[in-house]
């Protein structure tokens, strides 16, 4: 299991529509594989996120919507292990991706919501900088995560 928390800006344009900006530390973890057998290879990062995010919702008191935007992250540790015989030179120290979500929202006072959000992150471009395995390329994952976010909006006034 992996962790992420972080604290967001909601700059709300109307009713419906709104600007969102997260600010999030997220570790991100996989097992490699290759040519379909699973090795003791695991893959074990941790990122600054900030997504710039679009967010379109329906209901007054309690709401449902989706966000989506862009998203840069900032790799600050990696933790990762080698496969026997392989050569592997990191990541690159930024990733940039897409991020989708859809949240419900629920009232608890005038100033005070409750949120839950499932939020994928997708990689859009930056890959691995090189890595083999046994002198064989080796097939580049899109760096990905499907996160369950639970969160408390405060209404400042």
């Amino acid at each position: 299991m992996n962790v992420s928390f972080g604290f967001s800006i909601n700059y709300k344009l109307n009713n419906r529509f709104s600007l969102i900006s997260n600010f999030n530390y997220e570790s991100k973890g996989a097992i490699g594989r290759y040519n379909s057998y699973i090795f003791n290879q695991k893959f074990k990062r941790e990122y600054l996120v900030v997504p710039v995010l679009s967010s379109f919702s329906f209901g007054e008191k309690n709401k449902i919507g989706f966000n989506l935007g862009p998203y840069i992250a900032y790799l600050l540790n990696d933790n990762s292990s080698s496969l026997p015989n392989s050569h592997y030179n990191s990541t690159r120290n930024f990733d940039l991706g897409l991020v989708f979500g859809l949240f419900t929202k629920f009232e608890i006072n005038n100033n005070l919501f409750f949120n839950i959000e499932i939020r994928n992150n997708y990689e859009l471009a930056l890959k691995y900088r090189t890595m083999s395995v046994w002198n064989q390329p080796y097939p580049h994952y899109p760096n990905e995560s499907i996160s369950l976010m639970l969160g408390l909006d405060f209404i400042l006034r």
